[in-house]
Parts: C-alpha cells; structure tokens; sequence
C-alpha cells in the first residue's frame, strides 16, 4: 500500500523499484490508502482525478464502494472464471462522500493493471469540498479545443472534396482531425465521457496514432506548399 497523499503521481515501477521487486513477480493489482481526519461530519467531501488510474480501479471511502472505472475485480479471479474482452477504462473520475461521524475518512484506490507498461496513480488525485468542484471549466475548454479542431478538420477536408487539385488541404484535415483526436484522450479523456465504456485499448491506439500521422500529413503538406 501506498500514501496517496504524499505523492500527485504514483508508479508502480517506481515503488517496485524502492523495494527491490520486478513487475514479473505477478504484482499487476494493489492499493493506495490514505486516512484525512478533522473534517466536518455534515459536509460533502469530493474526490477528482482527470485521468483514472491505469487501467481499471475501484475507489472506497469507509469501506463503500463509490466510484469504479473498468473492472478492476477480474484480476482476482482465477485463469478459468475471468471473462473475455476489455476491462480497462481511462477517463475522468469524480465522487462525493461524508465523513463518519468523527470527521473521519478512509479513502482506498484499488488498481488492477491489465496490458500497460505503467500503472498506479498516474494523476494527481485533488481533494476538496464539494462545492470547489461544481465549476468544471477544464471540461469546457478541452470541448472547445476539440470542437474547433474537428470543425477546421472538416472544413478542410470539403474543400479537398470539391477541389481534388488541392491535395494541401487534404493533409491539413487530417492533421487537424488527428490532433483533435489525440487531444480528446489524452490527459482529460472527452471521449470517455461520451463512450463511457470505451476500452483503454482503443484509447491508446487513438492516442498514438498521433505520433505516426501528423508527422506524415505535415511533411506531405509542406512539400506541396514549398516544393
């Protein structure tokens, strides 16, 4: 188990290496514990993480089970009774919670990594009363981003339609809609809002593509401009 609270960012490659283990040595699911004590019996608490810890996790606070991304529970089963498909989600996580009546709370992560090459706590947790999360800007921002990406993306990709000459702005689409894409799952994943279920698995391989098309699309674009 680990402290939450004295750490944004956990690893568990990290942690692992602290303590002189391997990730071979069948480690793949475990706990972040964190006790907060003085707080106000009658107020609501919440909890917020932009990105859910890979790749699937369940969230407790005083034994209850609160939030859930994925299904971190098939970890444990044996080889014969775990189902077949995806049980790994990403994607913002957010939950609401009074303390016991001593002002205290027992906030509990359990992490099951399926496939990745890092998991844990991958982003900060953030820890307030509930009011201080109602304003969702971030969300707002990011919808925006996108949204204008697409929309430059599309526009882009009509003028190609109607002018096959202009090979440019069939370049300059693609590299809008892939850049939105990649902006839609990385860091807050908008499409997990919208997909609730989408698996990480996709998640990832439309992260990445990223990385192989804007490189293309750009050079592409810029030797039709500047032959």
């Amino acid at each position: 188990a680990a402290d939450f609270e004295s750490v944004s960012v956990a690893y568990w490659n990290h942690l692992l290496e602290e303590a002189n283990l391997r990730p071979a040595d069948g480690l793949d699911y475990g706990c972040y514990r964190c006790l907060l004590t003085g707080l106000e019996p009658g107020k609501k608490y919440a909890i917020l993480q932009k990105n859910s810890p890979k790749t699937s996790c369940a969230v407790y606070v005083n034994r209850r089970l609160l939030a859930q991304s994925g299904d971190p529970f098939q970890m444990l089963k044996a080889q014969g009774q775990q189902t077949k498909g995806s049980h790994s989600v990403i994607g913002p996580l957010s939950l609401e919670f009074y303390p016991d009546s001593d002002g205290n709370a027992e906030i509990l992560f359990f992490i099951s990594n399926y496939f990745y090459r890092k998991s844990g706590l991958n982003d900060t947790v953030y820890f307030g009363p509930a009011e201080a999360f109602t304003n969702n800007n971030y969300i707002t921002i990011y919808s925006l981003i996108c949204g204008a990406m697409f929309f430059i993306g599309l526009l882009c990709l009509f003028q190609f339609i109607i002018n096959h000459q202009r090979k440019e702005y069939f370049y300059l689409g693609m590299t809008s809609l892939t850049l939105a894409l990649r902006i839609a799952t990385n860091g807050l994943c908008l499409l997990t809002i919208i997909f609730p279920k989408l698996p990480a698995e996709i998640k990832f391989k439309i992260e990445y593509s990223a990385m192989w098309v804007v490189p293309v699309c750009v050079t592409q674009m810029l030797d039709l401009l500047y032959p």
